[in-house]
């Protein structure tokens, strides 16, 4: 056996064992997942490897010794290497480059260069990186750099473009995604930077809902409770699955109301609600109406995290306008236009961008035409959220396929079938339906 062997470093097992979860899917946490994992191997490799080799070397089983120079060549054969010494050359080439990222690098450099769009674009370089790579350690630490510390608003930073590819690659991802949620579930920068300010209705129906259970498992305040059980009855909604629905309108319910809770979840709770009545129930009733209007009085109109925009009344606006209640989302649009700045940053040019889409949609649906194509021409694409880009534009094509109608029926029909096509692919049956 080579000398060299003996000389390898718990890096490297540590890096060979994020590769494994990776092209396995999953974090490797049970005695069924080792089990899986060795049909894997035989089946890529035609290699056997014992499942009890497997429990020790993920440590599900108690380990006092290390792995075999055998067990690693079929490891890292699993993972596309000649053998582990292949695997360890890639290592230390990586190293060696400069290629293999470590945080303590990146925070070097963020204390070099500090707050300034040279540093975050290259921090947006290296991110793509680490995902091309699969440096899943260095994604682990990822909200443990020096340059989130104590930042919970992205709203207000230059590093925003940052967690947006950081998003659009975990999308890309779904390996990676399945790993790193795990982790980030835990920490309270990711939960906030992530989980609450990407709202993944895109692939929500797919397999963001896993996301949004773990970070309800690991954060137990009221707002993240509320705000996680409105996402999991959208999940639901959009699956057409009612016994689940109305067990969690139930639970949204139980949540009593306060001015102190921040108005996304709130406006959450009430569009859960509209939903529910309107589809499951027969239509809104006044009583949810009249509580809609009397809380957005009391709503801040200016402040930190959000308070400062009119989240509350485009997400109401929205379930409004889904159920057929035009009148009340262009009432609830207006208050909005009248009661906030509007012209503030990113996130509310993003969120601008969803209201235009609603107003527009419930003008037309009024026989207002004219007015909803002046409304529809200030929507940018551009201020999509990466997280709803998809979702977004599905609306988009659609409403512009519904003002190009009469016009210019060619263009229509292929903006309509644009709509459907988005639909279709991430999975949202409840729009394909509505807009078919």
């Amino acid at each position: 056996m080579p000398s060299a062997f003996s000389k390898f470093q718990e890096s490297e097992i540590v890096l060979l064992k994020d590769l494994i979860s990776v092209e396995y899917g999953h974090p490797i946490f049970s005695k069924t997942d080792c089990d899986k994992l060795v049909e894997l191997i035989e089946l890529r490799t035609s290699k056997l490897i014992s499942a009890n080799t497997l429990r020790r070397f993920f440590e599900v089983m108690p380990n006092n010794g290390k792995p075999s120079l055998s067990t690693l060549n079929i490891l890292a054969q699993f993972c596309g290497f000649t053998d582990f010494f292949e695997f360890q050359k890639s290592f230390n080439q990586r190293r060696s480059n400069g290629r293999e990222l470590s945080l303590a690098a990146v925070d070097d450099l963020y204390q070099a260069f500090g707050d300034t769009p040279q540093f975050y674009q290259t921090l947006n370089w290296l991110v793509q990186l680490a995902f091309r790579d699969k440096n899943i350690h260095f994604l682990k630490g990822f909200f443990g750099l020096q340059v989130f510390c104590n930042k919970f608003d992205y709203t207000q930073g230059v590093h925003k473009e940052v967690l947006m590819t950081l998003g659009s690659e975990l999308q890309s991802n779904p390996k990676q995604f399945d790993i790193l949620i795990e982790h980030y579930a835990t920490n309270p920068l990711a939960q906030s930077l992530y989980f609450e300010c990407f709202i993944d209705y895109d692939f929500l129906p797919v397999r963001h809902h896993k996301a949004i259970q773990l970070y309800s498992q690991n954060k137990t305040t009221k707002e993240a409770q509320l705000f996680s059980l409105c996402m999991l009855f959208l999940h639901c909604f959009l699956l057409k699955d009612r016994v689940a629905c109305s067990d969690l309108i139930k639970r949204i319910n139980r949540i009593d109301l306060s001015s102190e809770l921040h108005p996304f979840p709130v406006g959450r709770r009430m569009a859960c609600n509209i939903l529910f009545q309107a589809y499951y129930l027969g239509g809104v009733k006044e009583g949810l109406i009249k509580e809609i209007f009397d809380f957005e009085i009391q709503l801040p109109r200016e402040g930190s995290l959000g308070r400062n925009m009119p989240c509350y009344h485009t997400l109401i606006a929205e379930a409004f306008c889904w159920a057929g209640y035009y009148d009340e989302a262009l009432s609830i649009i207006l208050r909005a236009l009248d009661s906030y700045k509007l012209d503030l940053n990113y996130h509310t040019q993003g969120l601008l961008s969803s209201l235009w889409i609603t107003y527009s949609d419930s003008l037309l649906k009024s026989g207002r035409k004219e007015d909803s194509h002046a409304i529809f021409n200030r929507i940018e694409v551009s201020h999509f959220d990466v997280h709803n880009k998809n979702f977004s534009l599905m609306h988009y094509y659609n409403l512009n396929a519904e003002l190009q109608k009469e016009s210019n029926p060619k263009v229509a029909a292929s903006l309509k079938r644009s709509s459907l096509e988005i639909a279709s692919n991430y999975k949202f049956k409840f729009f394909q339906t509505l807009y078919s």
